[in-house]
């Protein structure tokens, strides 16, 4: 889950909000994932990089912006 999802999971209760984690597949993407003993500590920091992390999709048009922008650049500088 990346920024968004987990910003629009957490958000949409009422009362409480529980969020529920398989630690084996926390271990399996944590970077500390070599050690042979993970603690909850360790597996707390890999969810919130995770969740923390933005996997925004960029559309076309945007790398299309980006290019004419370089280029305006690149012509006003000569």
């Amino acid at each position: 889950m990346d920024r968004a999802n987990s910003y629009v999971a957490g958000s949409r209760h009422k009362d409480n909000c529980h969020w529920f984690f398989n630690s084996r597949e926390i271990d399996l993407v944590s970077q500390h994932a070599e050690k042979t003993t993970i603690t909850d500590e360790i597996r707390v920091q890999s969810i919130a990089q995770v969740m923390s992390s933005e996997r925004r999709k960029s559309m076309a048009l945007e790398y299309l912006n980006s290019n004419l922008n370089r280029e305006a650049l690149s012509q006003v500088e000569m």
